[in-house]
């Protein structure tokens, strides 16, 4: 299986035995390539043994979710957001938006996942990309409150979960310049960000015909006002 990563799949088939990851190009990021879990692989229904396993094993990093796709395909539309800036990706997973802020001209990128799993897949996703590399500083870390401040934050489909909502001030604490994408949290009500906007990328490799959470909205931080 010449179309494949060894590495990746061992750490896929954690979750699922017969799963296995191809090189994909994106439909929503053309310019871009990634390793993902197959679409048969994903694209059909689950024995209850398979969703326990899904469960405990998620490997969030073989699939790219709107969120993802929508503020990647943001950025490679608008490179003047990024470029020569300090950019970290939190709740990185593939490395997507990573890889695409990097490709957009970003000086640095910092792509942080408390997932091992996930930060050894962005770096597979990286070599994949070498325009990438060889205009841009790439890092990965798994705790970016270790980090000092950087010109941009952005977080995709991070706030699925309503304990990480409280993240955002920290975001803000780093940089003044944060922008969110997400399509499982319809409405973000903190006051310090500003809703910009909906794009329609379906998930990759496709989930089913009717992707209920193809939808992402876009926000991003207001500057603090200075006294």
């Amino acid at each position: 299986m010449n179309n494949s990563h060894p590495e990746l799949n061992r750490q896929l088939q954690q979750m699922l035995p017969d799963a296995y990851v191809c090189r994909q190009t994106l439909s929503a990021c053309p310019e871009l390539q990634l390793w993902l879990a197959t679409p048969e692989c994903i694209n059909r229904p689950f024995a209850a043994d398979e969703q326990l396993r899904i469960a405990a094993h998620p490997a969030y990093w073989a699939v790219c979710w709107p969120g993802g796709l929508a503020m990647a395909r943001y950025l490679l539309d608008h490179p003047a957001m990024v470029k020569g800036k300090a950019v970290l990706d939190i709740g990185c997973g593939s490395g997507l938006v990573a890889i695409a802020a990097a490709y957009a001209g970003a000086k640095q990128v910092i792509a942080c996942d408390l997932d091992p799993q996930a930060l050894i897949a962005c770096r597979a996703n990286m070599a994949l990309n070498p325009l990438a590399q060889q205009q841009t500083e790439l890092a990965l870390c798994s705790d970016f409150l270790q980090l000092g401040q950087v010109d941009l934050v952005l977080a995709a489909d991070l706030l699925y979960d309503q304990h990480n909502h409280g993240l955002l001030d920290k975001f803000i604490a780093i940089s003044q310049q944060v922008w969110l994408a997400e399509s499982r949290q319809p409405d973000i009500q903190h006051p310090a960000f500003h809703y910009l906007g909906r794009h329609c990328y379906p998930t990759e490799p496709e989930t089913g015909p009717n992707d209920p959470y193809a939808t992402s909205l876009l926000y991003h931080s207001l500057p603090t006002r200075q006294p």
